[in-house]
């Protein structure tokens, strides 16, 4: 089962939905996949700087530690907090600041945006399972019970 969550770093709903889905992918460690895709919303200061923290510590090898670190630190972020966090993963710090600023990051950014808007996606987080929209909002049970269903119709 593939799971694509689009969402936004600054989204307290988002960061809702990051417990279920760590949730499901230890229920089901071999069995479920989920790609995160970036949707800043423009209303959200750091979204788009936290975003792209998040995929310069992709480039080490540590996207989704910095993604739970950025959910995690919610209520304050800001480009100072994107290099300490860095440092507190370990990363070499220098190369993830020149990463930040990479122009590939933001159009890998505008690029899992326009995707969004052409699925029609106006809010995060907008969860896909195998490909079909979960319509239930943040509902812990119907996403377990969508993705066991799912991989009970897996061949």
């Amino acid at each position: 089962v593939t799971i694509v969550e689009f969402a936004d770093f600054e989204c307290p709903h988002c960061a809702e939905m990051r417990t279920i889905l760590n949730e499901i992918i230890k229920t089901y460690p071999k069995d479920v996949e989920v790609i995160f895709k970036q949707f800043p919303l423009p209303h959200h200061t750091h979204a788009s700087g936290a975003a792209r923290a998040a995929l310069a510590a992709e480039r080490q090898s540590k996207f989704w530690q910095m993604h739970d670190m950025l959910f995690m630190n919610q209520g304050r972020l800001g480009p100072d907090k994107f290099s300490q966090f860095a440092r507190e993963l370990g990363l070499n710090v220098e190369r993830f600041k020149k990463d930040m600023n990479d122009s590939a990051l933001y159009g890998q950014i505008e690029s899992d945006r326009k995707e969004a808007i052409q699925a029609n996606i106006t809010g995060t987080p907008a969860v896909y399972i195998n490909g079909r929209m979960f319509m239930d909002g943040i509902n812990k049970e119907k996403l377990h019970a969508m993705v066991k269903r799912m991989l009970a119709e897996a061949p």
